[in-house]
């Protein structure tokens, strides 16, 4: 009888042990994927107008969240001090939850960009969040202004001459 409990206990310990390993192998360790359609890269848009993103994300087990972070990229250097002055530059942040964590998810969002704001480079995040808590972030640099186009009316205006 004592054998029993012996091996009993032997095969009791050696499966926990077995189940563990098994459950650490089992974790979802990869991150999840962005991919950004829109905006492009340095893409302008109107202050007062709105952005618009298109982003395709997906993962090995299953998506959770995704956020939108937007920030300015401003160094310090302006072309107009007074605007920068005047206006303060805008933030902005939004956590988006992927019911039903399904592997993959197309992202279509609209965001009013508000008037009044400093124009200038922004930097636009996307964060996302699988179900096992993995993460991955792309981010794209926007022009929001007409920063990029004043220098672009000059270089025609000089070739009108």
């Amino acid at each position: 009888m004592k054998n029993y409990f012996k091996i009993l206990f032997v095969l009791l310990t050696v499966n926990a042990f077995t189940a563990c390993s098994d459950d650490d192998e089992a974790l979802d360790s990869q991150k999840p994927t962005i991919v950004m359609s829109e905006p492009e890269d340095g893409e302008a848009f109107e202050i007062g107008g709105e952005l618009h993103f298109d982003i395709d994300l997906s993962d090995n087990e299953g998506l959770a969240s995704y956020k939108v972070d937007i920030h300015n990229n401003f160094d310090g250097h302006t072309h107009s001090v007074v605007k920068q002055e005047a206006e303060e530059p805008w933030s902005f942040q939004q956590t988006f939850q992927i019911d039903g964590n399904p592997r993959t998810f197309e992202a279509h969002e609209h965001i009013q960009i508000p008037a009044g704001i400093a124009e200038g480079e922004y930097h636009l995040g996307v964060i996302v969040v699988d179900a096992a808590g993995n993460q991955e972030e792309a981010f794209v640099e926007i022009v929001l202004g007409h920063e990029g186009d004043h220098d672009h009316d000059d270089h025609d205006h000089d070739h009108d001459h």
